[in-house]
């Protein structure tokens, strides 16, 4: 018998398309707006361009689920935030995110919330039944 086997596609590749999608239209000077690439993708009848390499409704449930993780009171969302979307090392990263006295969390401390962070994803998109292939 010849199975097809379609590889799926890894937590970080997901992540990555998905932080590709969620820069879109994003000022770099931190003003809301929306890019004319961005505008030009939204007209109806026109058919949707996808500038990253998920769909729009697969992005769409990915952007749920993490922005999920906005609520919750720990560094796991602006540690997928800063280094998916924004494209920080970690070292970066553990800089840029604070513990509540305010000192940065550090390169390790970001890691551990980023390895947290692609697993809560995981489960959570594991759990809805949702499936990512190439």
């Amino acid at each position: 018998m010849n199975d097809v086997v379609t590889p799926m596609l890894s937590i970080q590749s997901i992540l990555t398309e998905w932080g590709k999608g969620r820069s879109i239209g994003k000022a770099p000077n931190g003003f809301p707006s929306q890019s004319a690439h961005d505008r030009m993708r939204r007209i109806p009848g026109r058919g949707t361009v996808s500038a990253c390499g998920l769909a729009e409704e697969s992005f769409d449930i990915v952007d749920r689920v993490v922005s999920e993780l906005r609520g919750k009171q720990d560094c796991r969302h602006p540690v997928l935030a800063l280094y998916y979307v924004e494209g920080m090392n970690l070292k970066a990263v553990g800089g840029a995110v604070r513990t509540k006295d305010g000192r940065p969390i550090g390169k390790h401390k970001a890691r551990d919330c980023l390895i947290a962070g692609e697993s809560w994803v995981a489960g959570k998109l594991d759990d809805m039944g949702v499936v990512f292939v190439r």
